[in-house]
């Protein structure tokens, strides 16, 4: 019976046990199990990652370097280089290398290739971090192919030059229907940007239930409150902002009725400017009894309850409630308990607001690397020698071997702990 067979029988029959003892047993009694293990390691530790090139087309031309070769047939079949005059871009000089014929050493056999040299490394920079883009000009689309493959240059003062040995099929590119030549010359271009290290961190977190989030505001004498359009309560401090309440006795909308918003305000000291969330509840209570009134949605007891999910920006804004809290019908009659004595009790609770933090990056935990990277390389790969003698210790103990398939089969092979080595940087 094949392992996809075993599998079904466990999905079929929702047999753990049943599974476990298929599979191992398929492991452990295969004859062909060890030399899989051995292949999968060796393609998996030792073979290179390739990447995609992508080709892309856009109106605008590089913003580094541009050239422009006429003649061209006159080279094109050289697999010696071009090396175009130096230029300044992201701080450095470079020079843009062009292979008409390709880079065969790299295997860019039957291909274009092209590369990027920088000329001049900083003695304090152990590492220069790239994205490239190269370019060739499209005479029939009139826009500039654009190729890159989404990864990060790693230039230093042993390696000063990346690109692609494969960048395009030399019989593609040499074709005239395909565009990238016009008669008897062709125009390629390189755009650098250069990755400078993460200084700051930003850390939000949806803190539920701050301390003090609960704020009452009695309004007395509430018939007196006059012509004016809003009135404001107090401020209060939830989380790392001030907030208070804003009302308008008779409406601010076309409907006569009470409207209550909710203001977010300044921020402490020391407090990071940024997008505050909150979630929150209005209450007007009724002073009497528990009857409740609905409207849109969750009504409880004893109040009417309008609950607001909203994303306030660092400007103090109108702030965030309801236009129509109660009828001002509804309000006046002292009967329904909202209002009584000429006093109304309103009352907001912040379920959720965002705290945030903004700390300089701690590059000390990469400073081995930084400082030291072939100490760093050398590190890495005992790390990994250590973890094949590890996985082997444990290939000879018949109960794990289980585990040593699911490692080599997955492809796990950086969550085994072998040498208790490395650390998770966490914000």
């Amino acid at each position: 019976m094949t392992l996809f067979s075993r599998v079904l029988l466990f999905l079929k029959k929702k047999s753990f046990s049943i599974a476990v003892s298929s599979l191992y047993f398929y492991i452990c009694k295969s004859h062909f199990c060890l030399p899989y293990i051995y292949t999968t390691l060796k393609s998996t530790i030792f073979c290179p990652k390739k990447f995609i090139i992508m080709e892309t087309l856009r109106e605008e031309a590089p913003s580094s370097y541009l050239m422009k070769l006429v003649g061209f047939s006159e080279v094109k079949f050289s697999h010696q280089p071009y090396e175009s005059a130096d230029f300044d871009a992201a701080g450095h000089k470079w020079r843009l290398i062009f292979y008409p014929a390709g880079k065969v050493e790299e295997g860019g056999k039957d291909h274009i290739s092209i590369y990027a040299r920088v000329e001049n490394v900083g003695a304090s920079e152990m590492q220069i971090d790239v994205e490239l883009k190269f370019f060739l000009y499209n005479h029939n689309a009139k826009k500039y192919s654009v190729f890159q493959d989404g990864t990060v240059k790693h230039y230093s003062k042993e390696k000063k030059e990346c690109g692609f040995a494969q960048m395009l099929l030399r019989s593609k590119f040499n074709d005239p229907k395909n565009g990238y030549t016009d008669g008897d010359a062709c125009i390629v271009g390189v755009e650098i940007f250069v990755i400078k290290p993460i200084e700051k961190v930003e850390r939000v977190v949806f803190t539920q239930n701050p301390p003090t989030n609960k704020f009452t505001w009695k309004i007395s004498d509430f018939s007196k409150l006059g012509d004016k359009k809003y009135h404001y309560s107090d401020e209060f401090v939830v989380g790392e902002r001030k907030w208070r309440i804003k009302i308008s006795p008779k409406g601010d909308k076309k409907v006569r009725a009470l409207s209550v918003y909710v203001q977010a305000m300044e921020y402490l000291p020391n407090a990071v400017a940024s997008t505050t969330y909150a979630k929150l509840k209005l209450q007007l209570m009724n002073q009497k009894n528990t009857n409740h009134i609905e409207k849109r949605g969750t009504y409880q007891t004893s109040f009417f309850l309008y609950l607001v999910f909203h994303f306030f920006s660092r400007e103090k804004e109108d702030g965030y409630g309801t236009s129509e809290l109660i009828s001002v019908e509804d309000l006046n009659d002292e009967s329904k308990g909202y209002l009584v004595e000429d006093t109304i009790v309103l009352e907001t609770t912040l379920l959720c607001v965002t705290e945030t933090k903004v700390k300089l990056c701690d590059m000390c935990k990469y400073k081995f690397f930084l400082l030291n990277p072939r100490q760093h390389a050398k590190s890495h790969w005992k790390k990994k020698k250590n973890m094949h003698n590890h996985l082997l210790q444990l290939w000879c103990n018949p109960h794990n071997r289980l585990y040593v398939f699911g490692v080599v089969f997955l492809g796990l092979f950086d969550n085994v702990d072998a040498s208790a080595e490395g650390e998770v940087y966490q914000i």
